[in-house]
């Protein structure tokens, strides 16, 4: 939901929507790193991998990316065509549900992902240079391009370093491999800060370019958040009720993904400009953004409770 909801702060709450916006490109880099450490050391059949994760998935993509575009015509179905149709499926995509295409395809490459998993965990220096990979893919060349103007020749690149194949290892390798401590959780705490030094630094020297600048630190943020909220969940108490609340929202994050298009859009359009009429544009965003999670996390419940959604979801 942050991502989605990541335009409104970046437009309505001034300096402060620079760094949400940063933060709200997390969300999917953190489920990819969720997924690789609770599904990388599992073993796994390649016939139950292809029935039970890509299977799966792709049904639930077709199904709701049908409801979607059904949705998307407003109930004028003259305009309906199973040809329109399968063109946004197969071609241009669901936009909303683009990292469905892209998990789909990490699940059809996940005996891959295990058996580099293996190599990682019995050499670790592995990890060092892949992040060293990714700061030159996803940081070096993105400032180049804005300094010179020069678009990099396409095949320079680094599959490993891709968003969901890179973030996927990372999180088996936090979550798995490597014990996280409080000095590790401040040196990328500094990171995190010094990106967004970074990039307000360049920002404010090529204002043209703002939209790619966002996105250079993404990793070290979404590592920031990984192994701080690892931390603390191993070195603190938690109330029982945030943990059953937190539980809950994470047994329904995916129905919550599947939907929160059409219902944060209506509760946005909606609600939110009421909110902001009446208060801060933070204090408004914060309701806007809390009921939002209620709303879907209840709607998701209910999908689950369906005989056919429940196997599915």
């Amino acid at each position: 939901g942050l991502i989605y909801s990541g335009f409104v702060w970046k437009y309505q709450l001034g300096k402060l929507s620079n760094v949400l916006y940063v933060i709200s490109y997390t969300a999917v880099p953190l489920f990819f790193m969720i997924s690789g450490c609770l599904l990388m050391e599992k073993e796994e059949a390649l016939k139950v991998i292809l029935k039970k994760r890509v299977l799966r998935m792709a049904i639930v993509l077709v199904l709701f990316s049908f409801t979607f575009y059904l949705i998307t015509i407003d109930d004028d179905f003259s305009k309906f065509s199973i040809g329109a149709y399968f063109a946004r499926l197969f071609g241009e995509g669901i936009h909303s549900y683009w990292y469905l295409y892209a998990y789909i395809m990490l699940m059809m490459g996940l005996p891959f992902l295990r058996a580099i998993g293996k190599q990682i965990k019995e050499n670790p220096e592995l990890i060092r240079y892949l992040i060293a990979m990714k700061v030159i893919m996803s940081v070096v060349i993105p400032i180049i391009e804005a300094f010179s103007g020069v678009v990099a020749h396409g095949s320079l690149v680094f599959p490993y370093v891709e968003d969901s194949i890179f973030y996927f290892l990372m999180g088996y390798y936090f979550g798995k491999l490597h014990e996280t401590t409080g000095k590790e959780c401040i040196r990328w705490l500094l990171a995190l800060l010094g990106v967004f030094l970074l990039e307000f630094i360049l920002i404010y020297a090529l204002p043209d370019q703002r939209e790619s600048l966002y996105r250079i630190g993404i990793f070290a943020v979404t590592f920031a958040i990984y192994t701080g909220v690892k931390w603390l969940t191993e070195h603190i108490f938690i109330p029982n009720l945030m943990v059953k609340v937190v539980c809950w929202i994470g047994a329904v994050s995916f129905p919550m993904y599947l939907i929160e298009n059409v219902v944060a859009g209506k509760i946005r359009t909606y609600m939110y400009p009421f909110l902001n009429g009446y208060m801060h544009g933070v204090a408004a965003f914060l309701i806007y953004l809390n009921m939002t999670v209620f709303i879907e996390a209840v709607i998701g419940t209910c999908m689950k409770k369906i005989p056919v959604m429940k196997h599915l979801l």
